[in-house]
């Protein structure tokens, strides 16, 4: 068995003793371990983060391998939470992992929320409805959270970041959540950040009867964005603020 000194000694000489201890009394809910919040996790595990509770109610499809650090040819049809667990493990083996296999709105949300706690929640879902309750509910009760938008139909890792929910322009998913929960330019949310792209998204291709195909996506971007998701949670959970 390896120790956490030998497992993190890398990030020790990165950000000291006293950051890895604060990563590792972090508890983490991550939202979606998909395409983005799959990269988001492994990255703050390789962090040294203690407790997660990963939520998902997916199984892995072969469109998802092209992106998703839990797809392989062979997880196919294989609970996302349960891959991504047994990655932490492998990756630190006390760490502590709680699997909620649902698809969750506002109101389930709330219920986990208070069952677990977390210091900081990492949204990944790409469902719209159920992502404004919760970033809703997260804003009311100054919860921290970390916001991942559009990141399908995009092209230019270069131009990916972190933006305040009153300062959103461009991306197409993060406009219509900020004009359905009504943030103003006044409105600070200075527990809330969003990731987007200020990319121009491309255009959704069509086949020969005219019929829209899936939203393009792949793992540069994708990926990108889990780092930027867990980057930006890292800086709460160390120094109290996004910056």
């Amino acid at each position: 068995m390896y120790t956490q000194e030998q497992i993190f000694q890398r990030y020790i000489l990165c950000k000291g003793e006293e950051a890895l201890k604060t990563m590792q009394l972090s508890k983490v809910m991550v939202l979606g371990v998909g395409a983005v919040g799959g990269f988001c996790t492994e990255i703050l595990a390789r962090c040294g983060v203690g407790e997660f509770i990963l939520v998902d109610f997916d199984t892995v499809d072969i469109s998802n391998v092209n992106r998703q650090i839990v797809a392989t040819t062979k997880t196919v049809g294989q609970k996302k939470t349960q891959i991504m667990a047994d990655r932490l493990k492998d990756i630190n083996p006390e760490v502590v992992i709680h699997q909620v296999q649902e698809k969750i709105g506002g109101e389930r949300f709330e219920q986990l929320y208070q069952q677990y706690r977390p210091h900081i929640i990492c949204d990944c879902i790409d469902s719209y409805i159920q992502k404004c309750e919760i970033i809703k509910f997260c804003t009311v009760q100054s919860i921290p959270i970390v916001s991942s938008m559009g990141a399908a139909r995009k092209q230019n890792p270069a131009l990916i970041q972190s933006s305040k929910l009153n300062e959103i322009i461009v991306c197409p998913l993060a406009k219509r959540i900020k004009k359905t929960l009504d943030i103003k330019k006044e409105d600070s949310y200075p527990q809330a950040r969003c990731i987007l792209s200020l990319e121009k998204a491309v255009d959704i291709k069509v086949d020969e009867n005219g019929i829209r195909q899936a939203l393009p996506s792949f793992s540069v971007i994708t990926t990108c964005f889990g780092v930027w998701v867990a980057h930006i949670a890292m800086n709460r959970l160390l120094h109290g603020s996004f910056e």
